[in-house]
């Protein structure tokens, strides 16, 4: 068993904080691809952002981040470019990447909207916008429609720019 202290520990060290930086970097991009573009960057784009065009080095990213539970994998693998086997984003949290029962939109934009997994994921949306905007108020109006359990009464709960809900 190596000690933290020799070269071979320090170096795997290193590289796990690498890697660590890298899935919070991939993160990042796609959820600020989903606030900007209501979807997330392709796979190719990520992939040369952050690994040099490595789609092999972004599927193992992927998949750090599914088990540190950051995303959800769909359980269809695609293959792409170099026989890699990708598979889509199922949910990437805040966000859901196919329709749950739960939806977000900013009032008076039909163009800005986003499913959420859960209620817990919604709010994560209306704290990002209102980072988004620097705390503005810019998400003044942001609507989150639901139903309760899941499956029963329609409800839409109205958040005013962070301060309250209705």
């Amino acid at each position: 068993m190596l000690s933290a202290c020799t070269p071979a520990a320090m170096e795997r060290e290193a590289a796990e904080e690498e890697e660590e930086k890298a899935d919070a970097l991939i993160h990042h991009l796609i959820v600020t691809g989903m606030l900007r573009d209501g979807r997330p960057p392709t796979y190719a784009t990520l992939a040369d952002e952050v690994f040099g065009g490595s789609l092999a080095a972004l599927a193992s990213s992927l998949r750090r981040m599914e088990a540190g539970h950051a995303a959800v994998l769909h359980p269809y693998e695609e293959e792409h470019a170099d026989g890699v086997h990708l598979p889509p984003l199922w949910v990437v949290h805040p966000f859901s990447m196919s329709p749950s029962h739960t939806w977000v939109e900013v009032e008076g934009d039909a163009s800005r909207g986003w499913w959420a997994p859960c209620m817990w994921g919604a709010l994560g949306i209306v704290t990002l916008l209102l980072v988004d905007s620097g705390g503005s108020g810019a998400a003044t109006g942001v609507l989150i429609h639901t139903r309760l359990g899941a499956e029963r009464e329609n409800v839409c709960i109205c958040v005013d720019g962070g301060d309250s809900m209705q």
